[in-house]
């Protein structure tokens, strides 16, 4: 619990490398069992490069971790992770990366930036044998499919499934 606590708030403030560094020394098979989430780490160490205004040891960053992902040498975990690899980069030719437009400019919230340590959080998890998501977090995002996969079939027309914020 303690460790993923530390992994977590490692990753919540922008020091990757030491996430990653903890990682491998308590988890010596994580990133070989979870290869998203290292390419997510090492996404998300690029980007807090960035944000500190250090473009030229992202851009040597890039060129020593994230080409090893780039075809025709590597190859990304996911389909999903080389596209998402291509907007990681393209953070590069903004002067300002804040300033970004979408799909980038997500990259560098503080939503993505959770996402990562969430990712981390749940290959944690589930080396310990206990599943990413909770069993009431399955159910919802069950519930929001068969919802809308119901509006597509009444072309479009049906009850969304609504929040209460409550």
């Amino acid at each position: 619990m303690i460790h993923r606590r530390q992994l977590r708030l490692h990753v919540l403030q922008g020091d990757v490398l030491a996430a990653l560094d903890l990682s491998n020394r308590l988890f010596p098979a994580l990133f070989a069992r979870h290869p998203y989430v290292q390419f997510r780490l090492q996404c998300q160490h690029f980007i807090e490069l960035l944000r500190r205004g250090e473009e030229m040891l992202a851009v040597v960053y890039a060129q020593s971790e994230l080409a090893a992902y780039q075809p025709p040498l590597g190859r990304a975990p996911t389909r999903a992770a080389a596209s998402e690899l291509d907007d990681v980069i393209a953070l590069i030719a903004y002067e300002d990366p804040r300033t970004a437009e979408e799909p980038q400019a997500s990259l560098m919230s503080e939503a993505y930036r959770e996402s990562t340590a969430d990712c981390l959080n749940g290959a944690v998890l589930e080396e310990h044998g206990i599943p990413a998501q909770c069993a009431i977090e399955r159910l919802f995002r069950h519930l929001m499919i068969v919802t809308e996969v119901n509006r597509e079939a009444n072309l479009g027309y049906g009850d969304c499934l609504c929040v209460d914020d409550r």
